[in-house]
């Protein structure tokens, strides 16, 4: 597996912005038509930090723990969208923005 922030160059307390400004100035470096392996790899890297949830997986969570932690917002998702279940989820990404 590869890491992604590695691949973009960035750090893992990165913010949004700088995910989507490290993305387009790699894609500048690399681009598809010149270099289509590389272009791949940075396109999967973003795809992997714009999404939350997988970037709460890269940071906090080992690659041998992801199906634990699918399993985790697979049961709060069944206890239905109360308050409690989206309390977690935000502590969740609290958690995964400090580190």
């Amino acid at each position: 597996m590869t890491n992604p922030y590695a691949v973009l160059e960035l750090s893992p307390g990165c913010s949004e912005d700088q995910i989507r400004k490290a993305y387009l100035e790699q894609v500048r470096k690399y681009p598809p038509d010149r270099d289509p392996e590389r272009f791949a790899k940075i396109r999967d890297a973003y795809d992997q930090l714009r999404d939350p949830v997988t970037r709460i997986r890269s940071q906090v969570f080992s690659p041998s723990s992801v199906d634990s932690f699918d399993d985790l917002l697979h049961d709060m998702q069944q206890k239905g969208s109360g308050t409690s279940a989206k309390l977690s989820i935000v502590s969740v990404l609290k958690l995964a923005e400090s580190l």
